[in-house]
Formats: structure tokens, C-alpha cells, sequence
């Protein structure tokens, strides 16, 4: 019992760790450029408020990644004794 929810909490901390990567390329790729194109035009708020709801979910990500570790760290490891 106790070796399948740190298992399933691990994943869940990966999962997360692969979302924030997921979201930085996004940022990095597709919102900083549309960002600077809606600086360029003038219409700057769509991308600004794009850039910023995904800044709030990256970091709402890495605070339950940090709870998660925290959790983690008061189950045993499976195999572990």
C-alpha cells in the first residue's frame, strides 16, 4: 500500500516537473515572441495577460512539486527499511 502512493506521488512530482518544462518552452517559443509583436503593434494586453496566467501556473506548479517533495519525504521508499 504505502510503495504505490510514494510511487504515485513520485510520478505525480515528474508529471509536474514535465509540465513546467512544457511551459517554459511555450514561453520561451511562442508567448515572449507573440509579446513582442503585440509590443511592436500596440496590442500588447492579450499577450500580456497569455504570459501571465502562464507564469501563475508554472509557479502554482512548483509549489505542489515543493509540497509533494515535502510529503515524500515522510514515506519510506519501497524497498527501503
Amino acid at each position: 500500500m504505502m510503495a504505490d502512493q510514494y510511487s504515485a506521488l513520485l510520478f505525480m512530482r515528474h508529471a509536474l516537473f514535465t509540465a513546467m518544462l512544457a511551459m517554459a518552452a511555450s514561453n520561451r517559443f511562442r508567448l515572449i515572441p507573440a509579446l513582442e509583436t503585440g509590443i511592436d503593434s500596440g496590442a500588447n494586453q492579450v499577450a500580456v495577460a497569455r504570459l501571465r496566467r502562464s507564469l501563475w501556473a508554472d509557479a502554482a506548479a512548483g509549489v505542489v512539486i515543493l509540497g509533494l517533495v515535502g510529503l515524500l519525504g515522510t514515506l519510506e521508499p519501497p524497498g527501503g527499511s
